[in-house]
């Protein structure tokens, strides 16, 4: 009888190590793919900065302003 409750015990923490370990696994996966996402994100905004010139001389900046103001109003 003993022989039995050791064996049941010793089945369900196994079963409760395996669950924990699983729980552990899914968070580090999740942890990996939000740092992904966001590293990615930034390599975008990077991009896009790059991407956009702003001009040197005064008029021209103002006239980019002017511009950049119309366009993105939409939001």
């Amino acid at each position: 009888m003993f022989g039995k409750l050791k064996l049941w015990a010793y089945t369900i923490a196994a079963a409760v190590a395996a669950v924990g370990f699983a729980y552990l696994r899914g968070r580090k996966d999740q942890s990996e793919a939000d740092y992904t996402r966001e590293l990615n994100e930034y390599v975008e905004t990077r991009r896009r900065m790059d991407e956009n010139t702003i001009p040197h001389d005064a008029d021209a900046a103002l006239d980019w302003l002017r511009k950049r103001g119309e366009s993105s109003s939409g939001m």
